[in-house]
């Protein structure tokens, strides 16, 4: 929750609703009926119905304003806090505030077909700009397993009833939100929205689909799949900028109860050492290997001691790097970059034969090129397959 000076975590464990967005409309949809039992999916298949029935119905009626109240997350914290305070602190805009932050998720429903994948990425990490990005993946991960249990949907792909006797209770309807625009808070909303256009045109995203080969050829190298995809990251940033920068890649905490995430520093000496000599033709394919595996060995080593605790980034490295500047390279789960000149950069291995990466940069940034960037990757990564085949 946006404070004047420091945000604050809300926690909302007895929360029996969710909200649901379709076309910048919100609606508040009970979960649970009197009896505290969970909606059939049958009974949630028709309240999501009725909702895009009646968003379709009052979607002309409504202003552009009403439909863009998410925007004003995109403004600076401070100046968002005090719109919150004094434009939706009272009356129904209170309510329907309290109704959205106090929800499980958010569900949005969108009938926005992208062409590839990068559409979508673009589509899924900002949204239109003015509704909010979708957060559908709570939703998803329910549907799905229940699928798999009770074969919820017929061949029309219609919600099946409960094939074991069930008798839903009573239940309340799905509720719109309604907001009260003043003229003070339509500035505020043109301004955001305005701000997140430039903000999402700025965003310069790739996402791509490798299926040369994946992490099957990866182990075949005796090397880990994410240690591979490290070093190929600083081998086509070195071919892009010429340089060697700070680089981040996040890694799991959660051996303890509490633990989020530490810093794994992709950028070692032994990565600039492999990088250095694969850039030279009159080094042996033999070398190349054995400082590969050696700059892996010494990445995995890094990863290990993160999950284990015996990361310093979090504790320490953190107030030096404040004090000198940002990263240009974030290895993390698939955002924006983490500065004006650097690179994003994300993958998964959904198979041994092939995987995803996404990289994003800004137009605005005449050094970086997302495609550019994509292309180097290829390139590298296959250099470094190479040296592990016979000549």
């Amino acid at each position: 929750i946006p404070g004047e000076n420091n945000d604050k975590i809300l926690h909302c464990e007895e929360s029996k609703h969710i909200v649901i967005n379709v076309k910048g409309i919100y609606y508040k949809l009970d979960i649970c009926d009197s009896k505290n039992q969970f909606l059939a999916p049958t009974t949630l298949e028709e309240q999501l119905n009725w909702i895009v029935k009646d968003a379709t119905l009052h979607a002309e009626s409504l202003s552009d304003s009403e439909k863009s109240i998410p925007a004003l997350t995109t403004l600076k914290r401070n100046q968002w806090a005090t719109i919150r305070k004094t434009h939706l602190g009272s009356g129904v805009n209170r309510e329907s505030r309290r109704i959205i932050e106090g929800s499980s998720f958010i569900v949005t429903l969108a009938d926005y077909e992208p062409k590839d994948l990068t559409e979508k990425g673009k589509f899924l990490l900002h949204g239109d700009g003015k509704t909010d990005a979708p957060a559908m993946a709570h939703m998803w991960e329910f549907i799905l397993s229940r699928e798999v249990i009770e074969k919820l949907f017929d061949e029309n792909g219609c919600c099946m009833p409960f094939s074991r006797i069930f008798k839903q209770a009573k239940f309340k309807p799905p509720q719109r939100l309604i907001w009260e625009v003043t003229p003070e808070l339509h500035n505020s909303l043109e301004e955001a929205v305005n701000l997140a256009k430039l903000s999402n045109d700025d965003l310069d995203l790739e996402v791509y689909d490798h299926q040369a080969f994946g992490k099957g050829a990866m182990k075949k190298c005796k090397v880990s799949p994410d240690a591979f995809v490290q070093l190929a990251i600083q081998l086509a940033y070195y071919k892009d900028a010429k340089k060697f920068v700070q680089t981040y890649e996040a890694s799991m905490t959660r051996l303890y109860q509490g633990g989020r995430t530490e810093t794994v520093r992709s950028c070692t000496v032994e990565a600039k050492d492999f990088v250095l000599n694969m850039m030279q033709e009159d080094v042996d394919k033999a070398t190349k290997r054995t400082l590969l595996q050696r700059a892996a060995t010494k990445h995995q080593n890094l990863y290990r001691d993160a999950m284990n605790g015996k990361g310093i980034d979090r504790h320490l490295f953190a107030l030096y790097v404040a004090c000198k500047g940002l990263g240009y390279l974030c290895t993390g789960g698939g955002f924006g970059p983490v500065s004006d000149d650097g690179y994003g950069f994300s993958y998964i291995f959904p198979s041994d034969h092939r995987f995803f990466f996404h990289v994003s940069s800004k137009h605005s940034c005449p050094q970086t090129s997302s495609k550019r960037f994509v292309e180097l990757i290829c390139e590298s990564m296959k250099e470094m397959v190479d040296l592990f085949s016979e000549d």
